[in-house]
Parts: C-alpha cells; sequence; structure tokens
C-alpha cells in the first residue's frame, strides 16, 4: 500500500454504519481527539479522518481503513 497523505479518500466501520470520509492529518505521536487518545507512533501510524456524513473526527490505524480510489 502507498503512504497515504492528508486529503485521501477512506472507509471505515462505525459502530452503527460504514462511514466514508478524508484524512485530515497523518499523526507519528501520541495525541487527544475529542476525548480520546491517539496511540500513534512512528512505527503505528493513525489517520486523523472526518466523516462525510457527520463530519465527526475520529483517529483510526491503517488496517481499520479502505482507501477509496479517486
Amino acid at each position: 500500500m502507498a503512504k497515504t497523505s492528508t486529503g485521501d479518500c477512506g472507509t471505515w466501520n462505525a459502530e452503527v454504519a460504514s462511514l466514508n470520509g478524508r484524512v485530515l492529518r497523518v499523526d507519528e505521536t501520541e495525541y487527544r481527539c475529542e476525548e480520546h487518545r491517539s496511540r500513534a507512533s512512528m512505527n503505528k501510524t493513525q489517520r486523523e479522518i472526518t466523516s462525510d456524513r457527520t463530519v465527526a473526527i475520529a483517529a483510526h490505524g491503517e488496517d481499520a481503513l479502505t482507501w477509496l480510489v479517486p
């Protein structure tokens, strides 16, 4: 898989449904996102992604996302 970057489109499973969205940023350090702690590191980056449907922001690892080809 090619390295993902800001603006890439992806889909992921949420509690209620499958959501689509865009990557806001790729994180390599631990940080807080909407009251949750991201466990990002240099070896396991996290993508901060916003949903097209709900405009919510979430952090997901590479394995939780499926990338959509434009």
